[in-house]
């Protein structure tokens, strides 16, 4: 990557560091405070402790949420668009920051398959999701997604907002509809659009900028349709 410098190098692992320090701030108070119950001498005070350990995990979770969350919207983190691979433009410096803060947590949320969660940390990134969709799978660029209501990402999928391409980089967005079905461990390419209704099969490879129409069915690598209502 052209001008990828030391002194760039420093700032942002700096600022991930300090993001991730506040991370820490909030579960550390609720460990320190239930680490007291466990060093008593009876069975009330092991289980008091214990709870508070579990609410201190469950706090670590919200906390590595919400603060990179709140700094990605105040910092105005977002890409788009096609650019060379320089870090002197100011779309590759907000991709490469926002990652740095969104991957780890995306990455454990994925690993735990917490859904309910995984739908929040994409909504703080920028992520549209409708009514009752279940996120189950590894979205790589949030803020370059849109999803509508009532749809399933199968689990271990992964749909990216941006592709390498020689010395450059595209940035663009997913588009998703209603009642859609995305099959485990597919993958989506940036510029894609699924219309509502529309399925894509298990292990299935999503070519960039490929639309797949109202009701039709595709799968593969690459993806091809294999069914459509008007045939």
């Amino acid at each position: 990557m052209r001008g990828l410098t030391i002194g760039f190098s420093i700032k942002i692992v700096l600022f991930a560091s300090i993001v991730y320090l506040l991370v820490l701030i909030p579960p550390g108070f609720i460990l320190r405070v239930g680490i007291i119950p466990l060093f008593s001498q009876n069975f009330f005070g092991l289980i008091l402790g214990l709870c508070f350990l579990l609410a201190d995990l469950w706090v670590f979770l919200l906390s590595a949420i919400l603060i990179p969350g709140m700094f990605w919207r105040v910092m105005n983190l977002r890409y788009t668009g096609e650019h060379v691979l320089d870090i002197s433009h100011k779309m590759i410096r907000n991709w490469l920051t926002t990652h740095i803060i969104y991957i780890p947590t995306a990455v454990i949320l994925d690993l735990f398959h917490l859904y309910p969660l995984k739908a929040i940390h994409v909504r703080m990134f920028g992520g549209k999701l409708g009514k009752n969709v279940v996120v189950g799978g590894l979205i790589t660029d949030p803020s370059l997604l849109e999803v509508d209501s009532h749809t399933n990402i199968g689990g271990f999928s992964i749909i990216l907002g941006h592709a390498v391409e020689h010395d450059k980089i595209v940035f663009a967005k997913v588009r998703i509809g209603k009642s859609c079905g995305i099959g485990v461990r597919s993958i989506i390419l940036p510029g894609t659009t699924l219309e509502d209704h529309t399925f894509l099969g298990a292990q299935s490879l999503l070519s960039k900028y490929k639309i797949i129409l109202q009701r039709e069915k595709y799968g593969g690598v690459p993806a091809k349709k294999i069914y459509s209502p008007s045939e």
